[in-house]
């Protein structure tokens, strides 16, 4: 390339960030994410087949989770398979373009995990340039980024839909004395839920001994085939036996059904006292492992809805798990307080992230990890709500919480501060006890950013999660991203809020992801 071709390139390639960043502000939705990411990665490099190869969140296993051109995805995956496994086992981001002429092959990471390939191909067979190389390069951290978002969202979306339906079978014991009429109303929910064109409920009989059907409904017929009902029986057996969530597909045996079963067993202390399940998506598509989570949600309100009297403690636990005590209370009272819909907020967002966590519990027994980061999240969790904060969520080591929403304070930067502080000197405690008996002792990054976010409940009845989205959030994620052990990084908006009362080491300027010009960070050490 001459010297006068790299303006150009380097012009070309600012619109090509800045394009694919309006996609990621723009678009919450994973799958509708993936399609618009994938065309215009494909109209970049002049592509006529693209697809993004993902591993699943729970198996594992890669799968092609959106495709462009592409008539089956299975002979595309076999063919290429050689490529994606390259692309994936591609240290760091250097040399994690791979392929050959016609073929670009891209890993895409969270952090320092690879979670999937972007595939793209040239049918003509003609070759990739370094210039187009260049330009997937300059997005490849933000197409990173923008997945990595969806996902989370996705998972926070689903616990809410969890939540709201918890809530809503809580209220349907509450204002109901029948049992029928309960399950009647409890089926129609868990079909909603699972967007299912049929639903069963089966209640265990003591006296027979076996399974009863006590609410169906088959699309209003009324009518359950005897094809159907011996399906039902024997999923509903599979399940039982099993213990747990039953997904039982067509294809699974010979000559069968059409029918695609989602079923699982209820137990109270370890008695079977019911089946729940569901046939058929509406959409057409089959049940995965998160419509598996929500079933396994509704039956764990089921069982007390059903058989015990204890209306609102359970709901009230879960509040006060995920939220601060003052949002709980609210919530309690009025779950819906208009203050708690979604609105544009100042407040000041916490990461914080042990380093070298992943690869140390590698070999640790696993209910030592399970011990161990129990401990971890509870302690860094109650320093949160100490200060007037709010937990969003856990990401396995990683706390992610909230100063000023939904509770609005004006000194929500030093609040944040001064939890951010308490934290790294608890994690100092916690590495004397852990090393006391044998355990690893980590390092802890944090990151702090102010500014406007739209703050609020995703889509639910029950205002109990709060998230946050916007360039600020992403900004703190990044911080954290790149703090060192120890270290609490200040974005600088938070920086100006509390730099009177702020004792800090002057990071210098840093060129963080997502942000064309390089920011001014500032190290916390204490406050005055």
């Amino acid at each position: 390339m001459t010297s006068e071709d790299r303006p150009l390139q380097e012009t070309e390639e600012l619109k090509i960030v800045y394009d694919i960043d309006r996609i990621c502000d723009d678009t919450l939705d994973l799958d509708l994410l993936l399609r618009r990411l994938l065309v215009k990665v494909m109209d970049i490099l002049s592509a006529d087949q693209g697809a993004f190869v993902l591993r699943d969140d729970d198996t594992g296993e890669l799968r092609v989770a959106e495709r462009e051109g592409i008539p089956d995805p299975e002979p595309f995956f076999q063919e290429n398979q050689a490529w994606i496994t390259q692309a994936l086992n591609a240290q760091g981001k250097e040399g994690a373009q791979v392929g050959e002429t016609g073929r670009l092959f891209c890993k895409i990471s969270m952090g320092d995990a690879a979670v999937g390939v972007l595939c793209i191909v040239r049918s003509s067979g003609r070759a990739f340039s370094a210039r187009d190389r260049s330009a997937l390069s300059a997005v490849e951290g933000q197409i990173d980024n923008a997945i990595e978002h969806a996902k989370v969202l996705r998972r926070l979306q689903l616990r809410n839909k969890e939540l709201e339906i918890l809530y809503r079978i809580d209220r349907i014991r509450d204002s109901t004395e029948n049992l029928q009429d309960m399950l009647d109303q409890i089926l129609v929910e868990l079909q909603a839920a699972l967007d299912a064109e049929m639903g069963f409920i089966m209640l265990y009989n003591d006296q027979l001994k076996k399974l009863e059907l006590k609410a169906m409904d088959d699309k209003g017929s009324g009518v359950l085939l005897r094809a159907e009902r011996d399906l039902i029986d024997r999923v509903s057996d599979m399940a039982v036996a099993a213990a747990r969530p039953m997904i039982w597909k067509p294809d699974d045996r010979g000559k069968t059904p059409a029918h695609e079963v989602l079923c699982a067993p209820l137990f109270l202390r370890d008695n079977l006292i019911g089946v729940f399940g569901v046939l058929n998506k509406k959409t057409g598509r089959a049940f995965d492992a998160d419509d598996k989570r929500l079933l396994t949600a509704i039956i764990s309100q089921a069982d007390t809805a059903i058989f015990e009297d204890a209306r609102k403690a359970l709901l009230t636990k879960l509040f006060k798990r995920f939220v601060s005590p003052q949002v709980a209370d609210a919530l309690l009272r009025d779950p819906y307080k208009p203050y708690l819909e979604g609105e544009a907020k100042e407040i000041t967002a916490l990461f914080c992230d042990l380093r070298g966590y992943s690869t140390t519990v590698a070999d640790m027994d696993p209910k030592d990890v399970v011990a161990f980061l129990n401990e971890f999240l509870s302690e860094m969790s109650a320093l949160v709500l100490a200060n007037d904060g709010t937990l969003d969520k856990f990401i396995g080591d990683e706390v992610v919480a909230l100063f000023g929403a939904p509770i609005p304070f004006e000194d929500h930067a030093l609040r944040a501060c001064r939890a951010a502080l308490r934290m790294q000197e608890k994690l100092h405690d916690l590495n004397r006890s852990w090393a006391s008996r044998g355990l690893p002792t980590f390092g802890m990054g944090i990151g702090l950013n102010s500014g406007p976010v739209v703050v609020g409940n995703i889509g639910g009845e029950v205002y109990l999660d709060y998230t946050a989205i916007g360039a600020n959030m992403n900004l703190a994620s990044r911080l954290q991203g790149i703090a060192k052990a120890n270290q609490i990084l200040l974005g600088p908006n938070t920086y100006a809020q509390v730099r009177h009362l702020a004792d800090v080491e002057d990071i210098g300027d840093v060129t963080v992801k997502g942000h064309a010009k390089p920011l001014r960070i500032h190290h916390l050490r204490g406050l005055h």
